[in-house]
């Protein structure tokens, strides 16, 4: 399954509901392989399983914006891809 977060929950709304559009797909919790959240709620997945094996591909989009959870997020995949 794919991970792709976003900073804001309205954020990761709007763009899985473009998503569901352009693929003419239902917006459920998940489409397909795919998988919209906010990185607190990626996080939040990574303190129960910490491989966060479910997960084939993780994209941080908007990573730039720096936020807390995004920086540790950032943290806690450099060192689970390091070891």
């Amino acid at each position: 399954m794919v991970a792709c977060t976003e900073p804001r929950r309205v954020a990761a709304m709007s763009v899985a509901t473009r998503v569901g559009v352009e693929l003419d797909v239902q917006v459920v919790l998940v489409i397909e392989h795919l998988k919209y959240s906010t990185d607190g709620m990626l996080l939040s997945e990574a303190m129960n399983d910490r491989l966060l094996e479910q997960y084939e591909v993780i994209l941080l989009d908007e990573a730039h914006e720096r936020t807390l959870a995004t920086n540790v997020l950032m943290g806690f995949i450099k060192v689970l891809f390091s070891s």
